[in-house]
């Protein structure tokens, strides 16, 4: 059996993701629900630590196969974790031992970000209520995670480039450029790029599980 014919009919698989109402449920809940489901159920199960997860869930084993991605880059520490998806910036080879998981590395980056995610117009500083000229500096996470202490570190990190950036205009336009122009060429902004290499993770995950 290949990976794709695992998933079964990939339609049903979504259909059952875009109905989910698994929020509303206790993990005992949650469970039988998938069991119930199991013949749908892709074989890849993904999780990881953050706020109001529900990694009780796979403590049972939800699918046969369970991946830590995306959210928390540092071991599970669990014995139900099989796999964790990252690359060699994020984990390093030097500090595989430090996981549990058996650690796939994609070729270029674990998480990729697509190039067509620029608004088609720009508001202006009026419209954003921002003065008319000066640096703005902006954070794309989400505001409870700025405290005071982290914001103290990100400054003392990058006050020299952020003075320079705010002070040279040159710099920043060439920086802004360099930026646009990795759009279209770098692997971070090439999503058929990353769909082969993750599939191909995938694939190699289901080949391992099912020679045993």
């Amino acid at each position: 059996m290949n990976y794709p014919s695992a998933l079964g009919n990939v339609a049903e698989c979504q259909a059952w993701i875009c109905q989910w109402q698994g929020h509303h449920q206790t993990t005992q809940e949650l469970l039988r629900s998938v069991q119930q489901r199991r013949t749908n159920v892709p074989p890849l199960a993904f999780l990881h630590f953050c706020v109001y997860n529900r990694n009780g869930i796979f403590a049972f084993r939800a699918a046969p196969i369970q991946v830590s991605y995306v959210g928390f880059p540092g071991s599970m520490g669990a014995a139900f974790i099989d796999y964790l998806l990252a690359d060699r910036f994020v984990i390093p080879e030097a500090l595989e031992s430090c996981y549990r998981e058996d650690v796939v590395c994609l070729p270029d980056t674990f998480q990729c970000s697509s190039s067509r995610r620029i608004a088609e117009q720009t508001p202006t500083r009026r419209e954003l209520g921002l003065p008319e000229s000066g640096f703005v500096f902006c954070c794309f996470n989400g505001a409870y995670k700025i405290r005071p202490a982290i914001f103290d570190i990100w400054m003392a990190a990058h006050e020299a480039l952020a003075l320079q950036l705010a002070t040279q205009p040159g710099l920043l336009t060439a920086l802004r450029l360099r930026l646009e122009a990795d759009r279209y060429t770098q692997p971070l902004f090439n999503v058929d790029r990353f769909r082969r290499h993750i599939e191909a993770a995938h694939q190699g995950m289901w080949e391992n599980s099912a020679g045993g």
